[in-house]
């Protein structure tokens, strides 16, 4: 068994998580997060009161910032 080097696991997992908050993003600027969310409630029987906010591009960067970090932190220690 080959040992995963942490650095590289550490940048993929960071990549994957920004990538997916950015895909989030880019959904809720397009006005598209909350009929998903909707139907993806609707699928699981529930009815939860969740409203997509109005976007914020700071608030964007600071969602996948923070992911991209915790992701990179995850895979080091995951390695």
């Amino acid at each position: 068994m080959r040992k995963i080097p942490p650095l590289r696991l550490g940048v993929a997992l960071a990549a994957f998580d920004g990538l997916f908050h950015a895909a989030w993003s880019a959904l809720v600027a397009l006005h598209w997060a909350q009929p998903i969310l909707d139907f993806v409630f609707w699928m699981h029987f529930m009815r939860l009161p969740v409203q997509v906010q109005p976007f914020d591009l700071g608030l964007a960067a600071l969602l996948v910032s923070v992911t991209s970090v915790l992701g990179f932190a995850f895979g080091m220690l995951l390695a």
